[in-house]
């Protein structure tokens, strides 16, 4: 059994664990930023970043203090209120293992495995339902003006049953438990594979262009019963957002019929507020 399977560590109820960095040490200019959390996994609107202002996004909404941890902690204290990390904000990335155990499930714990190399043990969390893990890691980056750090993108399945979340929202439930441990640097094979992660997706990004461009219809058709096929499948409440973005700028940009409206009753499907998905269609058309 690894060190961040083992159930005993986990008996602190604390939004950050003990011997964890100071916020100034992990934060941006004004601190760790928070949002909260409603039913359904919906959170705070505003903190994504902006493609096309920078006087938009999450910049200018964390510069104004809307996303201030203080008074987000003392409700998760008086009132069990749950929010999440905006990992934009802070110098960590989070390793989020879950276990969908099942016909069509994943464990990450056997996907953990499969890397090969060792994980040191760090700050972690359990997750809601507290099958998963937390696991938060140091990383070099520097704090950017537009869109505070972004060095790494977030990898959705980047093992299976493993996701890393960098510049989105980590959740945080009263059920939740830490570990006393102080958060330890990054592997270096995880940063690699962080960063092939983003090659690839520059790859697919250069693959979609390419084939619109020589107008292959018979790859432009391949890609199309893809994204078919990823917009049907199960998407967890955690990660809509992100994973139905990314499905629809590849359906605007390998011209998807009616993509549109192929969005948006996924996201009427699996509960997102008619006005996010409008957003989201927007941003991704942009």
């Amino acid at each position: 059994m690894t060190w961040y399977e083992e159930v005993e560590q986990y008996e602190h109820d604390r939004w950050i664990g003990p011997g964890a960095p100071s916020d100034r040490e992990i934060g941006g200019p004004k601190g760790v930023a928070l949002v909260d959390v409603y039913s359904e996994g919906r959170t705070t609107p505003g903190w994504g970043p902006s493609a096309t202002d920078k006087h938009a996004g999450f910049m200018a909404e964390y510069t104004r203090g809307r996303f201030v941890a203080r008074p987000r902690v003392r409700r998760y204290a008086e009132k069990q209120a749950p929010f999440a990390f905006v990992m934009r904000s802070m110098l960590l990335i989070a390793v989020d293992v879950d276990r969908h155990l099942g016909d069509k499930g994943a464990d990450g714990f056997v996907g953990m495995r499969t890397t090969g190399f060792e994980w040191p043990a760090t700050m972690a969390e359990t997750s809601k339902s507290g099958d998963g893990r937390h696991l938060f890691y140091q990383v070099p980056d520097l704090w950017h003006p537009q869109h505070g750090y972004g060095a790494y993108e977030d990898a959705i399945g980047l093992w299976p049953g493993v996701d890393v979340r960098a510049v989105g929202c980590v959740y945080h439930y009263p059920t939740q438990r830490w570990n006393n441990l102080p958060v330890a640097q990054a592997p270096a094979e995880l940063i690699t594979a962080l960063e092939l992660h983003s090659l690839r997706k520059t790859s697919r990004a250069s693959a979609i262009a390419k084939a619109v461009t020589d107008q292959d219809e018979t790859e432009i058709l391949i890609m199309h019963d893809n994204l078919k096929a990823q917009l049907a499948a199960n998407i967890p409440a955690g990660k809509r957002n992100v994973t139905l973005y990314a499905i629809a700028k590849d359906m605007h940009d390998s011209g998807f019929p009616n993509w549109e409206d192929a969005i948006t009753q996924r996201g009427d499907e699996i509960g997102l507020e008619p006005r996010e998905v409008e957003r989201l269609i927007q941003n991704a058309a942009r």
